[in-house]
C-alpha cells in the first residue's frame, strides 16, 4: 500500500501484554545529523494496521513495544516540513529489534516573504552603467539565477525594484530608475517567467545604499552600488 493508505488507517491495534518486543531507535536530520524532536513515530504491522505510536524525546530517541507476531513490520517517521522516513524489519518471537535509526529530510520551501533573491542565493544584484537602462552581459547571468529560482518554485512571484544613483535631478531618475525596471523585467519574461509573476517599480535615487548623495563627492565605484535593480519576495 501506498504512504496515504498507511497514514489512512487510525486505529490501533491492542497489543498483547504477554508477549511483545521492545522497539527503541532514534530520528536525525539526514543532511546536518541533529537530533529531530517530536517527531512522531508510528509501527504497522505487514497489514498496514497501527500497533503503537509514539514522538521523539528532546535527544531524539523513542520507544515503545510491538506484539510478538512473526512477521514484517514497518515504522514511520514524520513532522511538519520535513520528508518521512521508514524502516521495515521481521520481528521474531520475543527477541529485543536492534535499535533504529529514522532520518527525516528537511523540506526546502525556499525564501521567506520580502527577502531580497540576490541575498538568498548569495550573488550580486544586477547593476547599469551611468544613465543606461541595458541589460548587461553580466546582469544576464545574475538574471538567469533568479530566474533558476522562480523555475524551482513556480509559485513564486517577484518585484523588481529598480535604482538610480544620485546624479541628474529627482525627477528624471525617477523616470531612469523606471525603464530599468521594464527592461530587467521585459528580460525574465523573454526568458520564460509570466507577466503575472513578475512586476517592475522604479526609486529613482531615494534608496540609496550609502552615503552617495547630491552633496557627496564618490568615486564611480560608489555610485555603480546605487545603480541596481533587485528582487524582492512578494509570493
Amino acid at each position: 500500500k501506498g504512504d496515504d493508505d498507511i497514514y489512512a488507517l487510525t486505529e490501533t491495534k491492542p497489543l498483547d501484554l504477554n508477549c511483545y518486543s521492545n522497539l527503541s531507535g532514534i530520528v536525525k536530520n539526514k543532511k546536518t545529523g541533529e537530533v529531530v524532536v517530536n517527531a512522531k513515530v508510528t509501527l504497522y504491522n505487514k497489514d498496514s494496521e497501527v500497533l503503537a505510536e509514539t514522538t521523539s524525546s528532546k535527544d531524539g530517541s523513542f520507544k515503545m513495544k510491538s506484539d510478538c507476531e512473526n512477521g514484517d513490520y514497518l515504522i514511520v517517521a514524520s513532522k511538519d516540513d520535513y520528508k518521512k522516513d521508514m524502516v521495515t524489519f521481521n520481528n521474531k518471537r520475543q527477541e529485543e529489534v536492534p535499535s533504529i535509526e529514522l532520518l527525516l529530510s528537511q523540506l526546502d520551501k525556499g525564501a521567506l516573504i520580502g527577502t531580497d533573491l540576490a541575498k538568498y542565493l548569495n550573488i550580486e544584484p544586477i547593476y547599469f552603467d551611468l544613465d543606461k537602462d541595458l541589460i548587461r552581459t553580466d546582469a544576464k547571468l545574475i538574471l538567469d539565477k533568479i530566474i533558476a529560482y522562480m523555475n524551482q518554485y513556480p509559485k513564486a512571484k517577484v518585484s523588481v525594484r529598480s535604482h538610480t544613483d544620485s546624479r541628474a535631478s529627482d525627477s528624471y531618475n525617477i523616470e531612469l530608475s523606471q525603464r530599468r525596471a521594464k527592461e530587467t523585467v521585459a528580460y525574465m519574461v523573454q526568458q520564460g517567467i509570466s507577466k503575472t509573476r513578475i512586476n517592475g517599480s522604479g526609486f529613482g535615487e531615494t534608496k540609496l545604499i550609502n552615503d552617495c548623495n547630491n552633496t557627496a563627492d564618490c568615486t564611480e565605484e560608489k555610485h555603480q552600488q546605487n545603480r541596481r535593480s533587485e528582487f524582492i519576495l512578494v509570493e
